[in-house]
């Protein structure tokens, strides 16, 4: 033939004298080019290397390389058949798993974190010592927190987010080996707490004991009025009780005040009271009903006394005591006051008649009572009463 094909004299002259691309192939020469593919190794350009190996193509990315296509391209390129699995050089088993691609791409990036923050922490402490005003920064955001947080966002706005690395933490604001742990922010945050819960504590303290003492407070003041109105009550009864009585007195015969002191001294022997003590209570109670107490004495066997003590015919007997016994007056007056809470003390029990013993009372004291006892014996119905040696039944 005196024509060489145009496929084939192309073909030969770009393998042999050039090394610009090849131009596209027929059907005819594809088939030719097929089978010295099968039979020989790929024909290398003049001035390249006699032999080049195409990278193998795994599995798993044959199988996942087409998951972004359309369903028109996938229907163009043939899926991979398990006959592909031989020209692995390496078996399946064998391929890394999706966690531990995932792990090592993870330890990739903490390593460049690492190097990244080596960096920081030299910058920071250098501008630290000259300085530097940007020494203050905000605080950076972990690259952990970076690629997490886009977990959160919807397909369509994980794309706006930038395609961060170990490198987007630009700067920090202390070296990470001064930041606080989790256990120490856990004990700052605790602290935090514990000291808001003893200012609510204290504070809370502080309002009960103010409430506490305005409280009592007003808890006295009601006492102090429900005492000063008991206490009036209570005077008026007195006063009312001896206004009775004293009519009771006036209206009827002397035979009726002889009656009444009679179950005065009834009521005494029954409360064991028929002594010193007893005759004195008596004389006051029959000094109220005959008048020679007034009404405006304070209520009390000592107050009575003290009013007796007033009037002459007390004044008489207690100097004829005095002079009697060889005392001093103004020693034995001072005894009038406490006469009764010493009797009190001391008397005990009935006696047939009262009798006054020496040896239970001073000799100032003992003046002062037989002063008193003399001056009601004087009254209408009196007491009887005598004085002797000797102790009688007291408290011991």
């Amino acid at each position: 033939m005196d024509s060489t094909p145009l496929s084939m004299s192309d073909s030969d002259t770009s393998s042999g004298h050039s090394s610009s691309p090849p131009h596209p192939v027929t059907p005819a020469s594809h088939h030719h080019s097929d089978e010295s593919a099968r039979n020989s190794p790929t024909t290398p350009a003049m001035g390249y290397p006699s032999t080049i190996y195409k990278h193998p193509q795994s599995l798993f990315d044959a199988q996942t390389s087409d998951l972004g296509l359309t369903p028109q391209e996938k229907k163009a390129i043939p899926y991979l058949r398990a006959k592909t699995a031989r020209s692995l050089h390496h078996p399946t088993e064998d391929l890394p798993s999706q966690p531990q691609i995932l792990e090592q791409q993870e330890f990739t990036r903490h390593l460049r974190f690492q190097e990244d923050t080596t960096e920081e922490e030299d910058k920071f402490y250098f501008q630290s010592q000259e300085g530097h005003p940007t020494t203050i920064h905000n605080h950076p955001q972990s690259p952990y927190d970076i690629q997490t947080s886009a977990l959160n966002h919807p397909p369509h706005k994980k794309k706006a987010i930038p395609k961060l690395t170990a490198r987007g933490a630009s700067s920090l604001p202390y070296p990470i080996k001064d930041r606080p742990s989790p256990q120490q922010l856990l004990e700052q945050q605790e602290a935090k707490w514990h000291q808001i819960f003893q200012d609510y504590a204290n504070e809370s303290m502080d309002k009960y004991c103010l409430r506490s003492l305005e409280s009592q407070a007003e808890l006295y003041r009601r006492s102090d009025e429900w005492y000063e109105r008991c206490e009036k009550k209570n005077q008026r009864i007195i006063e009312q009780s001896v206004e009775i009585q004293h009519l009771i007195v006036e209206s009827s015969p002397p035979i009726f005040l002889y009656a009444v002191l009679c179950a005065n001294t009834e009521n005494m022997r029954l409360k064991e009271i028929f002594n010193v003590r007893g005759a004195l209570e008596h004389m006051v109670h029959y000094a109220k009903l005959i008048k020679k107490i007034g009404t405006d004495c304070p209520p009390g066997i000592q107050a009575g006394l003290n009013e007796l003590a007033k009037a002459p015919e007390f004044t008489k007997a207690l100097h004829d005591e005095v002079a009697s016994r060889g005392l001093g007056l103004t020693a034995v007056t001072s005894c009038i006051a406490l006469v009764y809470a010493k009797v009190f003390q001391h008397a005990r029990g009935n006696d047939y008649i009262i009798t006054l013993y020496k040896e239970d009372y001073t000799s100032n004291e003992g003046a002062v009572l037989a002063a008193f006892l003399r001056m009601q014996s004087e009254w209408p119905h009196g007491l009887e009463w005598r004085e002797e040696m000797g102790s009688g039944r007291t408290n011991g």
